[in-house]
């Protein structure tokens, strides 16, 4: 069984949409998430530095879902309830901008010293 996974999500607002699409994602989207068996954690992230990288743009936006176990049935169940009730989509989302990956640990984790 697959240990803790990284479900890494980069996304964008529809221009002119921002405050509708943070207000969806902070206050709907992560806690409908977390609400999925093996989903154990979410937090959202904004770029520091929003210019483009080697003359490519990035996303702004990225929120990090940590998974306990099977990555694999994490996502199937957010697919089969992402657009439902139990996982509200919202229209500020644009989702043809959206690039995401599951990540795994490589090696051991190492933590500095305090």
């Amino acid at each position: 069984m697959p240990g803790r996974s990284l479900f890494l999500v980069f996304t964008q607002p529809v221009d002119g949409q921002e405050e509708e699409y943070n207000e969806w994602y902070d206050v709907i989207h992560l806690g409908d998430v977390v609400q999925i068996p093996g989903v154990s954690s979410a937090q959202r992230y904004e770029i520091a530095e929003p210019e483009p990288v080697a003359g490519r743009t990035v996303h702004r936006h990225l929120a990090i879902y940590e998974i306990d176990g099977d990555p694999g049935r994490v996502l199937d169940e957010m697919r089969t309830r992402f657009g439902t009730d139990r996982m509200r989509a919202c229209p500020a989302l644009d989702v043809p901008a959206t690039a995401m990956a599951v990540w795994t640990a490589r090696g051991p984790r190492i933590v500095a010293e305090p």
